[in-house]
């Protein structure tokens, strides 16, 4: 076995090698390269364009097959990662730094200058600062507003939703956008809301949490955390004002809505007349705007109870801690904070800057790129709502999510109600916790300490 495995080993290299060999020679004419591991996002081709016309000494390119966590961590600590690459989510934050591989820039921060925490948004800090180190930035973030069309509405003779509205305003509104033919057939949706993500969005507005303040208790099954799930579900299966997960096999069977799914691609086909989405969906419909005159308006989510929403996050970005070119990626984090960068992704509309004041500016409010729309400012107006949703260190959140989301599936499908389901999410997620808790003892002892704490309070 040893024998084959290191012939095996020795093609491969010999492989490598000679790809390596015959790959054409780039000119870089005493430039320094280094590669950013992102998506194949259109939009980054100017922002990567703008980087290199600003460091006439380094040349970023992208790599676009960089984006396995597990991937960048073993080729990062073998010398071959990406100099910079992006993550989402809290897992992935917490994965590279416990590996070494998230780059401190405090240091290179604060010589620049930066208040970083005062910098950027709120909503960035939980997926960049750990322990009041600063291990990335972030490259955008963003949070839902609510997407509506104009003439929609104008063509029922309805007023445009408004940023002051209440959740009881927005159901409402969406059973008076609500169209049926003849045979009681909807024709039309009042609103596109996916149980799930409004689950998430919506429950810290409902006064709901996930996490209790130490992380020791789970609370999705709290009376707002039912509250929230049921509202959701009622847009579904009480106000028949959003498409049932058979809604949408049905009308997609029937050609209404193509071969793409989802609340975008039905929203983008006036399949419903309002739908909570991302500023980043105008890389889509701007071209909509521009091809068929779509006229569209954005508001704030309405409120169920507490001006919050806990929808949205960061797309940020680490420095390779390995990188042998981590001065040149420093520069390119520092670019990220930067007003050029901030700008153009705000003109992109590739969600928000991470940058806060980028986006207190009149060009922000009036795009370049969108003459005449009025859509721009509902997304910032959402931002200074956002909060985060509390985690805990006791269990992965990936595993949380998915004995949460298997009992959100069920509500989704009509299969169990709301109350029933989260009780019972709770209990798996407990189950899990005690579990991994059980497997580390330094684990054990904190969570022991925070629930004496708790106990003597």
């Amino acid at each position: 076995m040893k024998t084959l495995f290191f012939a095996v080993l020795a093609g491969l290299l010999a492989f490598t090698a000679f790809i390596t060999a015959t790959q054409p020679k780039v000119d870089l004419k005493g430039r320094t390269p280094i590669f950013w591991s992102t998506d194949l996002n259109p939009l980054r081709t100017e922002q990567v364009g703008l980087f290199n016309r600003l460091h006439p000494k380094i040349l970023l390119d992208v790599d676009p097959n960089n984006g396995n966590r597990e991937k960048v961590i073993v080729q990062s600590q073998a010398g071959v990662g990406p100099d910079v690459f992006d993550f989402w989510g809290e897992a992935n934050f917490d994965a590279f730094i416990q590996s070494g591989t998230a780059l401190d820039l405090t240091d290179a921060l604060k010589a620049r200058g930066i208040d970083f925490e005062k910098e950027v948004w709120p909503l960035a800090l939980a997926w960049t600062v750990k322990k009041g180190r600063v291990f990335a930035i972030p490259a955008n973030v963003g949070t839902d507003a609510v997407w509506f069309h104009k003439d929609l509405f104008d063509k029922q003779g309805i007023p445009y939703p408004k940023d002051d509205w209440t959740l009881a305003d927005f159901i409402e509104t969406a059973k008076k956008m609500t169209i049926r033919d003849e045979k009681g057939r909807v024709t039309q949706y009042g609103a596109l809301i996916e149980v799930d993500r409004f689950y998430n969005e919506w429950l810290a507005s409902f006064g709901g949490d996930l996490w209790s303040e130490d992380g020791t208790e789970c609370l999705i099954d709290s009376p707002e955390s039912i509250a929230c799930l049921q509202a959701g579900y009622d847009f579904l299966y009480t106000y028949k004002v959003s498409p049932t997960p058979a809604d949408e096999s049905s009308i997609a069977a029937s050609g209404g809505w193509g071969g793409t799914a989802g609340s975008m691609a039905y929203f983008r086909r006036k399949v419903g007349a309002m739908s909570p989405g991302g500023r980043w969906w105008l890389a889509q419909l701007r071209d909509d705007i521009k091809l068929k005159g779509y006229q569209l308006g954005a508001v704030t989510p309405p409120v169920a109870k507490y001006a919050k929403f806990s929808s949205g996050g960061t797309r940020a970005v680490m420095v390779n801690a390995f990188s042998p070119n981590r001065e040149e990626a420093i520069e390119f984090a520092i670019y990220l904070m930067e007003e050029p960068y901030n700008t153009l992704l705000n003109d992109q509309a590739d969600a928000l800057s991470g940058v806060k004041s980028a986006a207190y500016t009149e060009r922000y409010i009036k795009n370049p790129l969108d003459p005449g729309a009025d859509f721009h400012l509902a997304f910032r107006k959402t931002l200074e709502m956002g909060v985060q949703l509390r985690s805990t260190p006791f269990l992965p959140r990936s595993e949380f999510e998915l004995y949460l989301n298997r009992q959100i599936d069920l509500v989704k499908l009509n299969m169990k109600k709301p109350a029933d389901a989260l009780r019972d999410a709770k209990r798996d997620i407990m189950e899990a916790l005690h579990r991994n808790v059980s497997r580390d003892a330094e684990l054990q002892a904190e969570y022991d300490r925070r629930i004496a704490t708790r106990r003597s309070s």
